[in-house]
């Protein structure tokens, strides 16, 4: 039988410290973050879509899609999700609840899909736990498949993203 395989000792996975950073005006999430595994969350040299942030956690708009579907991460480097501290998990969970009210508030989709890919077996595919909340409609309940909401590799010019941002934003406490 063959050895399983670790993902916690895959490369892509290897844990970081760093410092935690206000988001900057430029809104580049990377520097936001102690990560600079985000560029394929759209952040280290794409300008981003913050919806909302607190000391510990980060929303925004996915950037190559502008049907609302949106992430939120830990602001600390956190590749798995049993790394979070449990102040980070509350504070993430906060901002996944209220992200979903808002997102739910203003497009008013039939539901979401709230997710986490745990681990490269588990087809994780940035070494940074993030939080997928994506508004569905019920046309896409025949044909979604994970793989429906691969990257497509497009960037969604920043500033429809940074205006359904701000919908979102206007739905928040």
């Amino acid at each position: 039988m063959a050895r399983g395989v670790d993902a916690r000792d895959h490369p892509l996975l290897q844990r970081t410290q760093g410092r935690t950073r206000r988001a900057p005006a430029d809104g580049l999430i990377a520097r936001a973050t102690s990560c600079g595994s985000l560029r394929s969350l759209g952040g280290q040299d794409c300008p981003s879509a913050v919806i909302a942030e607190n000391d510990l956690a980060l929303s925004f708009v996915r950037d190559d899609r502008l049907d609302g579907y949106s992430y939120v991460i830990p602001k600390r480097h956190v590749p798995l999700l049993a790394d979070l501290r449990d102040d980070e998990a509350s504070a993430v969970m906060t901002m996944i609840r209220q992200l979903a009210t808002a997102i739910t508030s203003e497009l008013r989709p039939d539901g979401l899909n709230v997710f986490q890919n745990n681990g490269i077996v588990a087809n994780q595919t940035v070494p940074h736990v993030h939080f997928h909340v994506a508004p569905r409609t019920v046309e896409q309940m025949a044909t979604w498949t994970p793989a429906s909401d691969a990257w497509s590799g497009a960037v969604q010019p920043v500033e429809p993203r940074r205006e359904l941002a701000q919908r979102f934003a206007r739905h928040l406490p």
